[in-house]
């Protein structure tokens, strides 16, 4: 194949229609892929936060049920008068009762490892397991980071409920490592106005950590849990203020309590590891979508050169019937060939045209010389000259211009269509240029042609101011006979019989 071929078979308005079919093959996959996608991760990270704001609520809910089954422990102490009881106590086992009712307190909810009561007005610390000089159980079996007395005082002086956040704490009841626990003080009182000391609630901060870790896991979440003075009590995660330096690389949640209390916060890494079923889906999604791409592609290329086969067929014809034509693309050449088809087809049709008017002259000259034996001998020959003889009558009119006339056979045509007879044939003398010769073929005998060329004569003087004499013969039924009636049409001009 060479150079000239190849152009051929790929031309610029193949390949521009090949790529406007890309485009709009990719403009709706685009549009499908971009709304599919936006849509289907802001309905997933509906679905998340649906899902985070629920378990934080159930999170808060659990341990809003401890803080009331504290509360409810420290509220039985005071109806069962045992506050009262345990401050009037003048030794350690009078305190017996109270020690049995703190355990049994701390035997039914295994969330709490240890509870004590610290009475203003009482030596000892009563426990679930024993009692313990007050002085000696805050400097040695209960020991809290820093300064000792800010610890004690924070805890026995509140006058609400408080709860310290989770640090390591030495507690001898529980082992004498140094253990991260949550303490929980409840002010007792006497009679609901006075007073009487505090209830401290020990919760290891692995209890609450089971809490945390059954929650969100599966999004990696890191779980605080804050204070009403945005102390952090315990979390599941690094320290606060290294999430708060990368706060944009996590989807943060959070819910309050009602009471305002607590604060719960998730902080969800917003990372490919976090999301890997939604990056699946999406990575599926437009694998699918390239392939279906590719898919399509291939078939509109296969498609346009089956479609195209037609226009390059008719390209390289184009080609091989002006070599010369040099055209910008396949379409403009075939148009151009066309053009030049259409302008060479018109004058060979011109050509043609006068090729076939001499030709139908020259059969209607031997039909007048009586060449012809009968009309359907002239029918069969001149069946595709559009001549034909349908009547069995036959006459010859001459008329005579005495003007010259620069087209004749136009003036000829024009007096055929003015005649309105039908079977009116002519021919044109080419030694003579100032007659047209009228073969009438009548249905009968009796039509007189006479009225309908007084009517040429005075429709060529009025419109073309041209003088005109006819010479009319007979009428015969033989085409042997149709030259005597041209001969006595042409005596009749001779002789100036007719005007």
């Amino acid at each position: 194949m060479n150079h000239r071929e190849k152009k051929l078979s790929v031309g610029r308005a193949y390949l521009g229609y090949l790529l406007s079919y890309l485009i709009v093959l990719m403009i709706p996959i685009i549009i499908l892929t971009i709304f599919y996608s936006s849509r289907f991760m802001r309905k997933f990270y509906q679905e998340i936060y649906e899902t985070v704001d629920l378990e934080l609520a159930q999170l808060g809910t659990q341990m809003e049920h401890q803080w009331t089954s504290m509360q409810n422990i420290a509220d039985q102490l005071t109806l069962t008068k045992a506050v009262h009881q345990a401050a009037a106590a003048d030794s350690p086992l009078e305190l017996a009762p109270l020690i049995t009712n703190l355990s049994s307190f701390c035997s039914a909810n295994p969330f709490i490892q240890d509870i004590a009561l610290v009475l203003d007005e009482q030596a000892y610390v009563v426990t679930d397991t024993t009692t313990c000089e007050k002085d000696y159980y805050f400097a040695r079996v209960l020991r809290g980071p820093g300064d000792a007395r800010i610890f004690t005082d924070t805890l026995l002086a509140s006058p609400g409920p408080v709860c310290l956040p989770s640090q390591p704490t030495v507690y001898l009841d529980l082992g004498t490592d140094p253990e991260h626990l949550l303490l929980f003080s409840f002010p007792i009182y006497m009679d609901y106005q006075d007073r009487a000391g505090s209830l401290l609630f020990f919760v290891k901060e692995a209890s609450v950590q089971a809490l945390l870790n059954e929650k969100l896991s599966t999004y990696q979440a890191q779980i605080y849990i804050l204070n009403r003075d945005g102390e952090t009590i315990v979390t599941s995660g690094p320290n606060p203020d290294a999430i708060r330096e990368a706060a944009n690389q996590y989807i943060v949640r959070s819910h309050e309590t009602e009471d305002g209390y607590w604060s719960y916060y998730a902080f969800l890494p917003n990372s490919q590891d976090t999301f890997s079923q939604v990056s699946s889906i999406m990575r599926d999604f437009i694998l699918a979508m390239g392939l279906i791409l590719c898919v399509s592609c291939f078939a509109i290329y296969i498609l346009q050169k089956v479609n195209y086969a037609p226009v390059r067929r008719l390209r390289k014809r184009a080609g091989e019937l002006f070599p010369e034509e040099d055209a910008p693309n396949e379409l403009t050449a075939i148009s151009n060939a066309f053009d030049r088809l259409s302008s060479q087809n018109s004058a060979l049709s011109t050509r043609l045209e006068h090729s076939l008017g001499a030709v139908k002259s020259q059969r209607l000259y031997r039909l007048i010389s009586g060449d012809y034996p009968s009309r359907e001998d002239f029918n069969l020959d001149c069946a595709e000259l559009d001549l034909y003889l349908p009547n069995s009558c036959f006459v010859v009119c001459i008329l005579m211009l005495h003007s010259q006339v620069k087209q004749l056979d136009a003036l000829a045509q024009e007096v055929r269509r003015r005649l309105k007879l039908p079977g009116a044939y002519y021919l044109l003398h080419s030694f003579r240029p100032d007659q047209i010769i009228f073969l009438m073929n009548p249905a009968d005998a009796s039509e007189n042609p006479d009225a309908a060329f007084l009517d040429i004569q005075k429709f060529l003087k009025k419109e073309h101011g041209i003088i005109a004499t006819i010479g009319i013969g007979s009428v015969t039924g033989q085409t042997e006979q149709i030259g005597q009636s041209y001969m006595e049409a042409a005596s009749a001009l001779d002789y100036r019989f007719v005007k």
